[in-house]
């Protein structure tokens, strides 16, 4: 079985879960048992979920190297034994450079699966709001 394959069997349930549990959170918390309260908690969640993703996908684009790169080497030199073995990067150019390499061989599955389940939501969101907007006006 190949890493990309094995990685979206274990992400496409991840995500199902994760947003199960936005959805369950947003619900629970707010404790509105009506079909405003279904309405908003599907809403909240498929935004959470899809707004997770945009994280996810901007991180991969690099946004955060810089933060990244200080983390490790601060870490890096706060280690006693830092002296024995060699850094895995030269400089933060070294890094954006060895990471840029690296992205343009991965590929992008991870975005479809928040794609998919935050979209779901929020569509199930408009319907419900749709059905709801019928039973107010006639």
């Amino acid at each position: 079985m190949s890493d990309r394959i094995r990685f979206n069997l274990i992400l496409w349930p991840s995500v199902a879960v994760f947003a199960i549990g936005a959805f369950c959170f947003c619900f629970f918390m707010k404790s509105d048992y009506s079909m405003v309260g279904w309405m908003n908690a599907l809403f909240y969640g498929g935004g959470i979920v899809f707004l997770s993703g945009c994280l996810w996908l901007v991180a991969r684009f690099g946004a955060f190297n810089m933060i990244v790169y200080g983390v490790r080497d601060l870490f890096w030199h706060m280690n006693p034994r830092a002296n024995k073995k060699e850094k895995k990067y030269e400089d933060y150019t070294d890094y954006v450079t060895q990471k840029r390499e690296e992205r343009k061989r991965k590929h992008y599955d991870f975005f479809w699966p928040f794609l998919a389940f935050g979209g779901a939501l929020i569509v199930a969101s408009l319907v419900l709001y749709l059905v709801y907007s019928a039973q107010i006006a006639g």
